[in-house]
C-alpha cells in the first residue's frame, strides 16, 4: 500500500510508475465508490482507496478520502 502524505494542500508520495511526486492538490473529485481523481503537477491520477492511504489512514469510500483531502 502506498501512503500519500498530505499537509496544507501539498502532497508527496512515490509512484512505481511515475516516481516521486510532490505537488499542490490541483483537483480532487470522486469517480466511484472506490476511486477518485487526484490532480497534481504531473497530471490527474486515478487513485484506488484499496491501494493508497493518506497520512497513514485508510478510508471506506472515496467520498471520505476526497473530503479529507479537501479539508487538509
Amino acid at each position: 500500500m502506498t501512503d500519500i502524505t498530505l499537509e496544507g494542500g501539498y502532497l508527496t508520495f512515490y509512484s512505481s510508475v511515475i516516481g516521486a511526486i510532490a505537488s499542490n492538490v490541483e483537483l480532487c473529485e470522486v469517480v466511484d465508490e472506490n476511486s477518485y481523481h487526484l490532480g497534481t503537477i504531473v497530471g490527474v491520477l486515478l487513485i484506488n482507496i484499496a491501494e493508497f492511504t493518506i497520512n497513514g489512514m485508510t478510508f471506506s469510500t472515496s467520498a471520505e478520502a476526497v473530503t479529507y483531502i479537501l479539508n487538509n
